[in-house]
């Protein structure tokens, strides 16, 4: 990592963390480090397609509806919401399982 790092909370999931925690261990680098190198693959792999995006985005910025825009930058936004809720309904079950009978957790407000 460069010596600008700073350190930031992104969420990740438990397994994904423990997994980098232990891969990093393996390697004998830090899980963050790891993470960073990653990020960057992943954002050289996919540069085109960002790219793509972007030009249509502002194609339709200049010549369309902001229906079709909205439509357009919407387009996953059933796909996120089946994983949120997804991911949701797997730390509930986990933390039901984890409750002793009969004793309610309080609700998160």
């Amino acid at each position: 990592m460069s010596a600008t790092t700073s350190t930031r909370v992104v969420r990740v999931p438990a397994d994904t963390h423990n997994e980098a925690t232990q891969i990093a261990a393996l390697r004998q680098v830090q899980a963050g480090e790891m993470l960073a190198d990653a990020w960057r693959e992943y954002m050289e792999n996919h540069r085109e397609e960002f790219a793509k995006d972007l030009e249509k985005t502002a194609k339709l910025l200049r010549d369309g509806t902001l229906e079709k825009l909205a439509e357009f930058t919407s387009r996953n936004a059933d796909a996120r919401a089946a994983k949120a809720v997804e991911r949701l309904n797997s730390k509930r079950a986990a933390g039901d399982a984890s409750e002793p009978a009969g004793e309610a957790k309080p609700a998160r407000v």
